[in-house]
């Protein structure tokens, strides 16, 4: 090994180092809170567009949540109104069945009154005939 030139302090070398050491120490601490502090911009940056972005998903779902409720709502407005309209119907279809039955019952019974007077005029005529 080859000895240190005449003019080497080994001191000085030593405070020389330290004295680099340390300004790179300070200079790593320097970057160290920007980046820290950037980080924590990002951060809040980031947690900000997240709240927002919750906030505009909660309100789609609660529009949809609202769109369906309605959509549900018209559909059983509709169902009951379509269910209305065929009791309606059934009960003008009953009511219709029933007067045709009062007819028919009714044209039965002329028909039978006027053949029972009939065979009883017959019948009155026939012991004239023979009575008489």
């Amino acid at each position: 090994m080859a000895a240190p030139p005449s003019e080497y302090d080994p001191a000085a070398a030593s405070a020389s180092v330290t004295a680099q050491v340390e300004r790179l120490q300070a200079a790593a601490l320097t970057h160290v809170t920007s980046i820290n502090q950037k980080v924590g911009t990002v951060k809040q940056a980031i947690l900000g567009k997240a709240g927002v972005e919750r906030t505009n998903i909660q309100n789609a779902v609660g529009q949809q949540k609202a769109g369906v409720s309605a959509g549900f709502s018209e559909r059983r407005r509709q169902f009951g109104q379509q269910v209305d309209e065929e009791r309606q119907a059934m009960r003008a279809a009953a009511d219709q069945e029933h007067e045709l039955l009062k007819t028919s019952t009714a044209q039965k019974l002329e028909a039978f009154v006027t053949q029972t007077e009939t065979h009883r005029s017959q019948m009155h005529e026939k012991l004239d005939e023979e009575g008489g």
